[in-house]
């Protein structure tokens, strides 16, 4: 039973990590990542309706990232406990967020910049890394958030 619910965490895993990927490409290359930042990358002050948008697309894809791994993982394990099926999404929310703040935004942007994704001369190494650094507190805070609405909506309307 556990080592279920631990192929299904690296399975999910590894979907999430395709599907950021593929969103990362598809926003860099139509330029959609700009309609929610300026040109340092920072959140800008007043949004757009599509950068509002935008911007709900990585925590909704998230959640159901999340629903999908319990719904396969814990729908027959009524036994598992609301903490334990938060923690367990919790970490498969790392996962995704350790990929895309050293693979994607350090690596990929910061370092490689790669011509294809259209990155900005702008977005270089140093505003790449006040990103980053200004990421990893928030993104932890607002994990537990999107972690806590998908284990919710699971425990109590799903399960």
């Amino acid at each position: 039973m556990e080592k279920n619910i631990l192929i299904n965490l690296g399975l999910w895993s590894l979907i999430g990590i395709f599907l950021f990927s593929l969103f990362v490409i598809i926003v860099f290359r139509t330029g959609f990542v700009w309609k929610s930042r300026n040109k340092k990358g920072l959140l800008k002050k007043k949004q757009s309706l599509s950068g509002y948008l935008g911007m709900l697309i990585l925590p909704i894809g998230i959640i159901s990232i999340q629903l999908l791994f319990s719904y396969f993982s814990f729908e027959d394990n009524i036994i598992f406990s609301f903490a334990k099926i938060f923690l367990l999404n919790y970490f498969l929310y790392g996962i995704l967020f350790i990929y895309d703040t050293f693979i994607i935004d350090y690596i990929i942007l910061s370092l490689w910049r790669p011509k294809f994704l259209k990155i900005p001369k702008n977005l270089n190494s140093k505003s790449m890394n006040e990103h980053i650094l200004i990421s990893i507190p928030i993104g932890a805070i607002i994990g537990l958030v999107i972690t806590f609405i998908s284990v919710l909506i699971f425990y109590y309307l799903i399960l």
